[in-house]
């Protein structure tokens, strides 16, 4: 592994980014999971009569990993973790190298396959007027100022559940 020294900014962005996206990828699945668990139990599927004390440990497991796993993303104390808030704090304190025109366009030019050339031209124009700018970084920390309610209720259930 490469040293944290002589890494960019770009590449602990895209390593961020990446483990973000893996954590935000397997939450959905243990959403669909649960919904699935859920939807059996409404509907009184014959599988959820033959063992119900089963399914309703694995409906337990499964809403107990969503709340674990939301608010690993949104808990920003440790230093070490990976958390949406410190992913945006990292973006702004490096903006100008990861949002400028030109940073942005060769990270996102090499990645169109040769299928996205009559929508290259549309998708940079696009990535030339949505720079991240000093309102919409407002307005992200607004967003997540109206959800400390939420981050606190999450830890306090992780707390007292757990």
């Amino acid at each position: 592994m490469v040293s944290t020294n002589t890494k960019t900014v770009e590449d602990r962005f895209e390593e961020w980014r990446n483990v973000l996206h893996t954590q935000i990828n397997l939450l959905d699945v243990d959403y669909k999971t649960w919904d699935a668990i859920n939807r059996l139990n409404r509907a009184s599927d014959h599988r959820f009569k033959a063992a119900p004390n089963f399914w309703n440990s694995v409906h337990r497991a499964y809403i107990e990993r969503l709340i674990i796993g939301l608010w690993t993303l949104t808990d920003d104390n440790d230093s070490s973790s990976v958390s949406i808030k410190r992913l945006l704090i990292f973006c702004e304190s490096n903006q100008a190298i990861l949002f400028d025109t030109s940073a942005v366009s060769n990270r996102v030019e090499p990645k169109l396959s040769e299928a996205d050339a009559f929508e290259k031209p549309f998708l940079l124009d696009i990535i030339n007027r949505n720079h991240l700018d000093a309102t919409k970084m407002d307005q992200i920390k607004q967003t997540f100022a109206g959800a400390g309610a939420t981050v606190e209720s999450l830890k306090g259930w992780r707390n007292k559940v757990l």
